[in-house]
């Protein structure tokens, strides 16, 4: 562990790195304000203000806080202009949009968001989540002493090589000020770093579905429907762990228990990707007996929690086509690089032709009648017949092969459930070897091979 800490613990040449962007940005934001006469204050928020960060994070967050008594429009206005300003300065950088647009910039190794955001004194100010922000910075930071830091550091290093830190909606895992207010709950002031840590884990395997934390005694204000619910000490509305996944969750406590029983430093090592070969994976494929299919785009130009949303929209609404027509789906799953999107498909097999279609009751004579006169005259294989008190026709089959039914529902973008901006990209249905692209061996290898990371 002591080890582990050495590794992720930021050395002073990158703290006095950090710390120069950091004031440069703060700097430039202030002369520029001046200029146009705003008011605003730029503040370092996040775990490189808290002091929890780690080694080789490369991302700075600084708010541009202006005050209160602006409109919403004028807000907007002043904030992304003096965003943009320093950002002119920044090696490249982009505009993004959650609640209020904000920019992202690259400043040498550091990935810098400036953050236009209201500076108020309590939740009851708060208009968006942003301006929530700076009042979770101050109420983690004055609770914080050098060890529980340290044990931040190696809860954040945990989770991220199990791969469910981060609240953004590729990952739906555990958010850095979730990760920080655990901390808070399960670790104790005075206390090795390490043995927090523990404390923390510890705790995690006596957790219940709907299990709720509440540091500040707030009391449970409404109905949560989460495995885990979190009131946030400075707005007792809100459920902290809100985009937490069961799947993310569920992981998180068997990776603790696992560790627990074999405490080995595998478990604090990250991106663990496997190498495969196109025909490794044609003989995984064969031993499985199974078809693979894919829905490969056009990659739009958005951010990953505007594309994420829409994948997994595309994949579940494929999904339900698949069970619909009978195909026995095993698993799904999504993938992104650069150029393309992906949504996977594992289903058993093909399906027969012939399709045995139960009809009414004999007794039902409406429905028994308009069921004989559809079928009596289609060119079906067998009936109508009767079998026990009801009709029965085995007719044909519309879709055998799964990437057909998934290439006819997809061309209509009017009809289909594709996600908004995945319509209007190139689109392609691959299966057998056209899926096995170099760029996709190691997502397809590790969809066929899947076990817990903890396990290898």
């Amino acid at each position: 562990m002591e080890e582990v800490l050495e590794e992720i613990i930021p050395s002073e040449q990158e703290k006095r790195e950090l710390e120069q962007t950091t004031e440069f940005v703060k700097n430039r934001v202030n002369e520029i304000a001046k200029d146009y006469e705003i008011s605003v204050e730029p503040r370092l928020v996040g775990s490189s203000s808290r002091g929890t960060w780690i080694s080789g994070d490369r991302d700075i967050d600084v708010f541009i806080l202006l005050p209160k008594t602006l409109e919403e429009e004028e807000f907007r206005q002043k904030g992304l202009k003096i965003a943009r300003e320093v950002a002119q300065e920044a090696d490249t950088y982009q505009e993004d949009y959650a609640e209020h647009p904000y920019i992202t910039a690259r400043f040498g190794s550091f990935l810098v968001d400036l953050v236009p955001a209201y500076d108020v004194e309590d939740a009851s100010e708060v208009t968006s989540a942003v301006d929530r922000t700076p009042l979770h910075d101050r109420y983690v930071s004055k609770r914080l002493d050098d060890e529980l830091k340290k044990c931040i550091r190696l809860l954040k290093k945990f989770m991220k090589s199990n791969n469910v830190y981060g609240a953004e909606l590729k990952v739906k895992g555990f958010s850095g000020y979730l990760t920080e207010l655990l901390v808070l709950e399960y670790g104790k002031k005075g206390q090795s770093g390490i043995e927090s840590f523990k404390d923390v884990l510890r705790a995690s395997g006596n957790w219940k579905k709907g299990q709720v934390i509440d540091l500040e005694d707030h009391g449970v204000k409404q109905k949560f429907d989460a495995p885990l619910i979190v009131i946030d000490p400075i707005d007792p509305n809100r459920n902290v762990a809100a985009a937490l996944e069961m799947e993310q969750w569920a992981k998180f406590i068997g990776a603790s228990m696992a560790y627990l029983e074999n405490s080995k430093k595998s478990f604090f090592v990250e991106n663990r990707e496997k190498e495969y070969s196109s025909e490794e994976l044609v003989k995984t494929i064969e031993e499985r007996k199974t078809r693979l299919i894919g829905l490969e785009f056009n990659l739009p130009d958005l951010v990953d929690d505007t594309l994420y949303p829409q994948l997994y929209k595309t994949e579940n609404w494929l999904k339900k086509l698949l069970r619909q027509e009978e195909f026995d789906l095993i698993r799904s799953g999504v993938y992104r690089d650069n150029e393309k999107a992906l949504v996977l498909f594992e289903v058993w097999n093909d399906l027969p032709r012939v399709e045995k279609h139960i009809g009414p009751p004999v007794t039902s004579k409406k429905h028994s009648k308009s069921f004989i006169e559809k079928y009596k005259n289609q060119e079906v294989f067998c009936g109508p017949y009767i079998e026990k008190d009801r009709w029965v026709v085995e007719r044909k089959r519309e879709y055998v092969h799964p990437e057909n039914l998934i290439e006819q529902k997809t061309e209509d973008i009017k009809q289909s459930g594709i996600g908004k901006n995945l319509k209007r990209v190139d689109k392609k249905v691959l299966s057998g070897p056209s899926l096995l692209k170099e760029k996709y061996l190691s997502f397809i290898g590790d969809f066929l091979t899947k076990k817990a990371v903890w396990l290898d």
